[in-house]
């Protein structure tokens, strides 16, 4: 039975991950349950793939449940779907409420989840498989079979799975696909993977690209962390300090060595609140969600041009007077890290960034007009971790990144980020640095 809890924690666990990880944009998930029975074992799988949505979204777009059975009265009874009151020692009153409905004979399966299963005879020892399918559950096989219907299983089965499908069978002793299929290592029961090496490299990305999705909103919200707190702690100490200083300077006007080396002292203790002022800053951007990202960012090309001498124009049209904040924040930093990109290695005194909104979209483009870089160079020589930061936020968002360059020819970087409709008041700039 799916509902056993080694099943169910192996889907969870094991199985789910996999199959959806294995899944392309826009592929249906297609799941085969062969030996069906009266139909619980594919609603149990059903339930048990709601759930795991509702945790790990999104689900695809189209989900279909195959259970066969070589019982005609059994695939009638599955598509009914009504089960006796008994059913509820098996389901939880929570998922008698959610996913039943309760009729005179007992409990109905909810329409939503039987709209997503079909049923029919079939017979794995003679009749031609289902074909294409991410995921197959074998039930209820003979122990006894004779080798050669064994081997015409394990080849009806081999057939039936997508290159990167997987395969659970119930019991485990029945069947053996040596040569054909893989069995997954550490997994309390019996699954076989098509194409193991595939699969575990299509989670290893999907686990890794949601590491770091992690990791830069853990940053993040850690740097908004010690920025408040240099902000409201540090901040307001030191500006209390440098007030009582010129206080205590202005009362040793008698004497004025005294006076001097205070007033050092005072001029030390400002110098400590703009560093602390700017930490903070770097921590956390607060001009971007007070000021708007526009506005952030000519004053980050302003205090770029005055410090590292690297006059950079801004102009900004079109861009919406709020953005929402993951977008805001995701092009502030990209803009970051371009012009701290131009500080080390454009070897130019020159450079631009433009803010554009149109077309439902936010787009940045930085460009410079030093030395550019051969792009294929860079990945080969892992110089462009700066390029891979870029390109992971900008997939946060759902953007696309573009960045072209050639020797002695600059760097352009341009970002395009879908947004909603623009609102009324807009705002437009442009300021040369």
């Amino acid at each position: 039975m799916l509902s056993e809890p080694e099943v169910q924690r192996a889907l969870r666990n094991t199985i789910f991950p996999r199959v959806i990880a294995s899944l392309a944009p826009g592929d249906a998930l297609r799941i085969w349950v062969s030996g069906c029975s009266s139909g619980e074992p594919v609603y149990s799988l059903a339930i048990a793939l709601e759930e795991y949505f509702d945790e790990t979204p999104p689900a695809p777009d189209e989900i279909q449940i195959f259970g066969t059975d070589i019982s005609e009265l059994n695939v009638q009874k599955a598509r009914q779907a009504v089960y006796s009151e008994a059913i509820g020692q098996r389901f939880s009153p929570e998922h008698l409420r959610r996913f039943f409905v309760k009729v005179h004979e007992g409990y109905q399966v909810d329409p939503l989840i039987r709209r997503r299963c079909m049923f029919g005879c079939h017979d794995l020892t003679r009749d031609f498989p289902y074909s294409q399918m991410n995921l197959v559950i074998c039930r209820s096989l003979p122990a006894d079979l004779p080798p050669v219907l064994q081997t015409r299983v394990a080849e009806s089965l081999y057939r039936a799975l997508q290159p990167n499908g997987f395969l659970i069978l119930l019991p485990s002793e029945s069947i053996n696909f040596e040569g054909i299929l893989y069995p997954l290592n550490n997994s309390e029961i019996p699954i076989y993977s098509k194409a193991k090496a595939e699969a575990d490299l299509r989670l290893s990305q999907r686990e890794l690209r949601s590491l770091s999705a992690s990791l830069l909103t853990a940053a993040e919200e850690e740097g908004k962390r010690i920025a408040r707190e240099l902000h409201d702690s540090f901040g307001s100490r030191l500006a209390r300090i440098t007030l009582e200083v010129s206080g205590v300077e202005g009362r040793l006007s008698a004497q004025p060595e005294l006076a001097e080396e205070l007033r050092k002292v005072g001029q030390e203790i400002r110098e400590i609140a703009k560093a602390t002022h700017d930490l903070s800053h770097a921590l956390h951007p607060a001009a971007v969600t007070q000021l708007g990202l526009a506005a952030a960012l000519e004053g980050e090309c302003a205090t770029f041009s005055e410090q590292r001498n690297i006059t950079v124009e801004f102009s900004a049209e079109g861009v919406p007077e709020s953005l929402p904040e993951a977008v805001a924040l995701c092009l502030y930093r990209v803009a970051q890290e371009a012009l701290q990109n131009i500080r080390k290695h454009a070897q130019t005194k020159t450079a631009s960034i433009t803010l554009t909104g149109k077309d439902h979209a936010i787009v940045l483009v930085i460009e410079d007009f030093g030395q550019g870089f051969d792009l294929e160079d860079a990945r080969a020589r892992s110089r462009g971790l700066g390029l891979i930061s870029m390109k992971e936020r900008v997939r946060l968002v759902n953007g696309s990144l573009r960045v072209s360059s050639k020797p002695g020819e600059g760097t352009r970087v341009e970002v395009r980020v879908p947004i909603g409709e623009p609102s009324n008041g807009a705002a437009t700039s442009s300021v040369g640095r």
